[in-house]
């Protein structure tokens, strides 16, 4: 059965070979020292690699950056008892610099004679009030506006949350909330009971080998129309910045254009969604809206960490941090540099505005990043891009090493052989685990879970795409549900209003109207998918060719 084919890849063999293949890039001293590493298995040390443009050439960064990769995001050298400690001991700084920035702005709120930000956050807010405008277009919006997601609440797990779970019984929301759900269940003609809770529901997700990273799952009453206002703050920055949340490519063509003529300088900052202050949202957005975003918020949280009130306005988890950050970021950045680009925390400006942006935002309580702030030099990064002098140098992260599926394994295929080299020991590699399990050759614009990637010109030729009418279809690999759990429902017809109907579906076929139990069972099959072509960037794919000539594809 497909679904029961697990595989496991070797990191320790695909580093060697990875290393072996670019031995002519390093000295013999640091090749030799990092060879001993990885024979030794010496994880702390792989784990710890030193990757600093400013320490190496470009070969090299690419070298050591790309054997880093293999490890510090892979789950298999996670401590979880360090990844626990760490990650609280981050929240915790996080809490207490919240803290100590809802006392300095509150009070050069009270001093503006002693501010010397004043005039650039009275900006600020004015280029806020500009775009968000005011609160009563979204109110009434509201109804087409709110939906209900899949993802965990603070009163159920992931594994319960599909949507008609989620919205029959009880609604659990803050004292803030009462309003806003009272009102539009009554709208709808529903009867709805709620539950009051000051609190979300704090929870550990992997992040990287050394760390956990905390959310928080809010209480399904709030997440509505938190996400609501996402959805309309989105449209309200797509119209008067040019910033689409749906797309990062403005912010990773700037990248490129930063590391060749050093024009734009990219910064990303430590712990953005959790070093948005109370204090930073109340001084700068506008009094109405932030009424709204107060009344949405939780005050509180329980869970992994204990009881705490928070000192941040909003974590990770809340329906409209994300977005909050890019207005907050994005408006600094429209206010000091007459070029940006912001996707949450990843801003780009003007490099010669880059440390004005830095000293504002650090008066605002945030924190560049170091380690991934470019203001000068070869390099820049933003929105999973790396460019070297405009080469892309972004490494192939492998997360996951055992228990692999077949569409984890071409996954791995791919991102090995688009870090290798014809004739090499990671193509060599790759092929191997490619033939284990008689991996498809598919499109390059199709999913790196599919099959092999090639060129889609030479797909064509080999007969891999079939036309029917206006659709092209390829034969790969797909994760599909055994049923069709339903992932989101719009609209608070579906929170409040004939559920009768969908517990009646259910009861008479689990299948009937794509409503299903909790758990959904995957099964991995071989099967036509849609495929329609789109505009990629050469530059990205330039191995395929390579690999095609390698696989005798283009004779």
């Amino acid at each position: 059965m497909h679904n029961a084919y697990t595989s496991k890849v070797n990191v320790w063999q695909v580093a060697s070979a990875y290393l072996h293949d670019r031995k002519g890039t390093l000295s013999t001293d640091l090749f030799n020292n990092l060879l001993g590493s990885i024979r030794a298995r010496d994880s702390e040390k792989m784990l710890n690699l030193p990757v600093n443009t400013s320490l190496h050439s470009q070969q090299e960064y690419i070298t050591i950056s790309q054997l880093a990769a293999f490890f510090s995001k892979n789950d298999s050298f996670a401590d979880s008892e360090r990844c626990f400690k760490n990650a609280a001991d981050r929240f915790a700084e996080a809490e207490l610099a919240c803290k100590l920035t809802n006392k300095r702005l509150r009070y050069y709120a009270r001093h503006t004679e002693r501010d010397r930000f004043a005039a650039v956050k009275a900006a600020v807010r004015g280029e806020l009030r500009r775009v968000m405008g005011d609160v009563e277009p979204f109110l009434d919006a509201l109804p087409a506006l709110v939906r209900v997601t899949s993802g965990s609440t603070s009163d159920s797990k992931r594994a319960k949350s599909l949507p008609y779970l989620k919205v029959r019984g009880t609604v659990t929301c803050t004292p803030g909330a009462v309003q806003l759900v009272n009102t539009f269940a009554l709208h709808m003609g529903a009867l709805v009971k709620l539950r009051m809770t000051e609190t979300n529901r704090i929870v550990m997700v992997d992040k990287n080998s050394k760390t956990y990273r905390t959310i928080a799952a809010e209480p399904q009453g709030n997440l509505p129309f938190q996400l609501a206002i996402d959805s309309y703050l989105k449209t309200r920055l797509k119209r008067f910045w040019g910033v689409d949340l749906s797309s990062q490519e403005r912010n990773r063509q700037l990248a490129y254009e930063g590391s060749i003529n050093g024009n734009y300088a990219t910064i990303d900052l430590k712990m953005a969604s959790d070093m948005l202050s109370i204090a930073a949202v109340e001084t700068l957005f506008p009094r109405k809206w932030v009424r709204l975003l107060h009344s949405l918020r939780s005050p509180a949280y329980k869970g992994v960490l204990g009881y705490g009130e928070y000192q941040k306005f909003s974590s990770m988890g809340n329906g409209y941090t994300f977005v909050l950050e890019t207005a907050l970021f994005g408006a600094v950045a429209k206010v000091l540099s007459d070029n940006f680009a912001v996707y949450g925390d990843d801003i780009i400006v003007d490099s010669a505005c880059a440390d004005s942006v830095i000293r504002v935002l650090r008066h605002l309580g945030f924190q560049a990043n170091q380690e991934k702030t470019f203001l000068t030099g070869p390099f820049r990064e933003s929105c999973g891009a790396d460019f070297y002098n405009g080469t892309p140098v972004r490494p192939f992260f492998l997360r996951k090493v055992s228990n692999l599926t077949k569409t984890d394994v071409c996954h791995v295929v791919n991102g090995l052989f688009k870090i290798g080299s014809e004739g090499g020991k990671v193509w060599d590699l790759a092929f191997q685990f490619a033939k284990s399990i008689d991996a498809p050759l598919v499109p390059q614009d199709a999913a790196s879970t599919a099959g092999i990637r090639i060129p889609t010109e030479i797909a064509r030729a080999q007969g891999l795409i079939k036309v029917k009418g206006w659709v092209s279809l390829y034969k790969g690999f797909t994760e599909t549900s055994v049923t069709d759990p339903v992932r989101e429902l719009h609209g608070l017809k579906a929170m409040w209003f004939s559920l009768w109907k969908l517990e009646s579906s259910r009861r008479d076929s689990p299948q009937v109207s794509g409503v299903v139990g909790p758990v959904s069972l995957i099964k991995v099959k071989r099967t036509y998918i849609p495929w329609s072509p789109f505009e990629r960037d050469p530059k990205d794919d330039t191995h395929l060719y390579s690999l095609a000539t390698w696989l005798g594809l283009d004779k």
